[in-house]
């Protein structure tokens, strides 16, 4: 039997939103262009802004053809992943790998053959379908190819269908309302500081603060489902509430310090390739960080998955 599988209306969304953003950006910069003369000095500047604008409505209009085209076709003797421009086909039969993995977001399956490879990014597909397709694969293909399973059951796949369940002991269920609050707070903050910003320096720039904070409401409200989502709290996770709490304060005293800079015309206490050593030697800080705590969490999540694994075993002995 043949089954298809089209991609969730979440790329639609995030794709026309995108687009009509960067496309107002996009005309906004191209009038300043226009009606200003070369020689103006944030010239160069709004050419390069006009550069990444349609850099991103580029990175739209393909998230909208990804909608419109892509799926995924499975049967009991082959596999047909269609994306923007390459359809791929496979024979289950053929299949010499297969390797679960909890990343990116969602999980992913990564199938090999001798001649082809084909990925499938669960997140891309409904909710209701991502469980259909994970136990597809997973009762369809042979145990001795399939890698990494026992952890993607314990992390993802034995998560489907419980939705609704209410949040255990260290968890909180994160809502749209809950975010939208958070959300608010930050756009009455941001109002306030961008109108004070361009009160005192009448630097129109400031004014956009509000808008790119607002920005992340339409994120979440595309990320976040309608029943929420559940999370471990932060207060049971110290490793990473630690890492929250620096990459926090890093930004806040960056943005802080520059800020302080334009609204009173100084100039910066480092020279500007000093600044760039600095941003280098934090951003390789804060990926090794990131690194060493997933891979202490993945420790945790293999022994906890065999303990999980072996404890129905050890119960029918």
């Amino acid at each position: 039997m043949e089954r298809t599988y089209r991609v969730r209306p979440y790329y639609r969304n995030l794709g026309l939103g995108s687009l009509l953003l960067f496309l107002a950006v996009l005309i906004a910069l191209s009038y300043f262009v226009v009606m200003h003369a070369p020689n103006s000095k944030d010239f160069g500047a709004a050419i390069f802004a006009m550069i990444i604008a349609a850099f991103f409505v580029g990175i739209s209009i393909h998230l909208l053809l990804f909608y419109q085209r892509a799926k995924l076709v499975i049967s009991d003797e082959e596999i047909e992943s269609t994306g923007v421009v390459q359809v791929k086909r496979m024979s289950l039969a053929d299949v010499t790998g297969a390797v679960w993995r909890l990343h990116p977001s969602g999980g992913s399956l990564v199938l090999r053959t001798r001649a082809a490879k084909i990925t499938v990014y669960f997140d891309n597909y409904q909710p209701r379908h991502r469980a259909e397709i994970v136990d597809f694969f997973s009762t369809a293909l042979p145990q001795s190819v399939q890698e990494g399973w026992t952890l993607f059951s314990y992390r993802i796949a034995g998560h489907y269908g419980q939705e609704d369940r209410e949040p255990g002991d260290g968890e909180v269920r994160l809502t749209r309302s809950k975010m939208n609050i958070y959300i608010a707070v930050g756009v009455l903050a941001a109002c306030f500081v961008g109108v004070y910003c361009w009160w005192v320096t009448a630097d129109i720039r400031f004014l956009f603060a509000p808008l790119v904070m607002g920005s992340s409401l339409f994120v979440v409200q595309l990320r976040i489902p309608r029943k929420g989502m559940i999370f471990n709290r932060l207060s049971h996770r110290p490793d990473e509430f630690r890492f929250l709490c620096f990459i926090l304060v890093s930004l806040a005293v960056g943005i802080g310090d520059i800020m302080v800079c334009a609204i009173f015309e100084l100039r910066l206490a480092l020279p500007v390739p000093t600044m760039f050593v600095i941003l280098a030697i934090w951003v390789s800080i804060t990926l090794i960080w990131a690194h060493r705590i997933d891979k202490r969490q993945r420790r945790r999540d293999i022994e906890a998955a065999e303990k999980a694994a072996q404890a129905p075993q050890s119960h029918d002995k």
